[in-house]
């Protein structure tokens, strides 16, 4: 009886062995050929500022702050096209994070309204005159640029600036089939 005890706790205490060992390897294989290459690759860029990274349930979150006000556009295909080459079909979220003043932001939230009308309609050149008129108005620089996936909105006011990314829902054509 006793030896089978003996035979159990040994058991165990490989099975625990062997789970941490795993454990490790895993965290190991993670940091060094996963999160660290794609996050030295980031700070490389002359744009960025810093690069958070978090795993949580299983998606890689990045957080990429952004030095100065440069193209919004650019700046964010540069760092998706980098993290989803060295992810290879991983899931992940990507945020650059700005330098915000609550001025920018109550005008973000002013034009939200038309932000959303004009993707609704596929209307970007009435959004480009509403912005121009905020901007006269309220002494703000602002781009605006779009591709086939999102609306990036880039506001500009002395040393602050604020990047707003929307994913739009609609395709470019307005939803429609090209036989309508």
């Amino acid at each position: 009886m006793e030896n089978g005890h003996l035979k159990i706790i040994t058991v165990l205490i490989v099975l625990g062995i062997s789970l941490g060992l795993l454990l490790g390897i895993q965290t190991y294989y993670k940091n060094a050929f996963v999160e660290e290459p794609v996050k030295h690759e980031l700070e490389q860029l002359s744009f960025v500022q810093s690069v958070k990274v978090n795993l949580d349930n299983g998606i890689y979150e990045y957080r990429v702050q952004v030095k100065q006000a440069g193209n919004i556009k650019y700046e964010y295909e540069k760092v998706d096209g980098i993290i989803a080459n060295k992810l290879k079909g991983k899931d992940y979220q990507l945020t650059l994070l700005d330098h915000r003043s609550p001025k920018l932001k109550k005008e973000l939230e002013v034009l939200e309204l038309s932000i959303y009308e004009a993707m609704a309609k596929n209307n970007y050149l009435w959004l480009d005159e509403a912005f121009r008129q905020a901007a006269e108005q309220n002494r703000f620089s602002y781009k605006l640029f779009i591709d086939e996936q999102r609306l990036y909105i880039q506001l500009a006011d002395q040393e602050t600036f604020l990047y707003e990314i929307i994913e739009r829902s609609t395709p470019p054509n307005g939803g429609l089939d090209e036989g309508e």
